[in-house]
This record gives C-alpha cells, sequence and structure tokens, in this order.
C-alpha cells in the first residue's frame, strides 16, 4: 500500500512517482498469486485509516488498475474503496 499511496504524494517528480508505481505493480502481483489473503487484510487496514489513505489508494490503485485491471479483478478485492 505504501508504494501506491507515494504514487500519488510524490508532486516533484513524475518519474520517482513512476517508479514507486511499477514497483507497487510488482509487489501487487506477487502477494495477488502467493498471499492473497494477507493482501485483503492489509488493503482493509490501510482503508480504514480514514479518507486521505483512501483517496491516495484510490488515485493509486486507478494508475495500478490501467495497467493490471485483469490480475486485480481475479483477486476479489473491490476497486471501490470505502470505509465500513
Amino acid at each position: 500500500m505504501h508504494k501506491l499511496i507515494l504514487s500519488r504524494r510524490r508532486k516533484s517528480s513524475e518519474a520517482k512517482a513512476d517508479k514507486d508505481l511499477r514497483q507497487a505493480a510488482v509487489l501487487l502481483q506477487i502477494l495477488l498469486q502467493k498471499r492473497p489473503e494477507d493482501l485483503k487484510r492489509v488493503w482493509n487496514e490501510a482503508v480504514q485509516r480514514g479518507p486521505i489513505w483512501r483517496e491516495l489508494l484510490q488515485g493509486g490503485t486507478g494508475q495500478y488498475l490501467r495497467r493490471f485491471k485483469k490480475a486485480w479483478r481475479a483477486s476479489g478485492l473491490s476497486t471501490r474503496i470505502t470505509a465500513d
């Protein structure tokens, strides 16, 4: 989640933001395949941290989904970010 958030917070360097997003993509792909339950747990914890986290996750996820939509949907994780 950290890399998704960083990819949205970096204002001064588009190259670093893109690098963060690519790193998040690699990590998410591995977690989706090898540890999907851990990914769901961490995702839910991050969403519960409040509206700023949800906004940053939504932005990072939007960028990620443009590249990796099929794998994300197969994970069962929602693309809608709301607190319970």
